[in-house]
């Protein structure tokens, strides 16, 4: 078989198509567990986790290194 450009580039062209469609391929089966998930569900009411309310952070600017302005 000789190799010339035109044949090149159709290789090339297909290889591209093949990637494009195993790339595609994995989003699907990375994305399968949350369909499932979610079809599962079905008409199941959506349980509701109640928050526990935090301590706002306190951050101490009296601590904080002063930087000098470079020009």
């Amino acid at each position: 078989m000789t190799l010339n450009g035109k044949l090149l580039v159709e290789f090339l062209h297909k290889l591209e198509k093949d990637e494009a469609w195993q790339l595609q391929h994995l989003r699907d089966l990375e994305e399968q567990p949350q369909r499932e998930a979610l079809l599962l569900l079905g008409n199941r009411p959506v349980e509701v986790i109640a928050e526990t309310e935090t301590a706002p952070i306190e951050v101490d600017l009296s601590s904080l290194p002063t930087y000098e302005v470079y020009l």
